[in-house]
């Protein structure tokens, strides 16, 4: 999926999650938008200039206030 806003097309993110399933591929999303990649992450790493500043599970940057001091 490529030059596209996959991350509000409802069929880009069962697709992503269909192919992850069921071929078992590993899936890597460049994102800006945090909100609509964390739903298909099953794991992120957050960069901050050119540092890595997190490596985990999603589910703890659904707080935002975790979510700003990463950037």
């Amino acid at each position: 999926i490529t030059k596209r806003d996959w991350s509000s097309d409802v069929c880009s993110s069962d697709l992503i999650r269909e192919i992850n399933q069921t071929l078992g591929t590993t899936i890597v999303i460049v994102e800006q938008n945090v909100k609509a990649s964390l739903p298909v992450a099953d794991d992120v790493v957050v960069l901050k200039t050119g540092s890595k500043v997190y490596d985990g599970p999603p589910d703890p940057l659904q707080d935002p206030v975790l979510l700003m001091s990463l950037f």
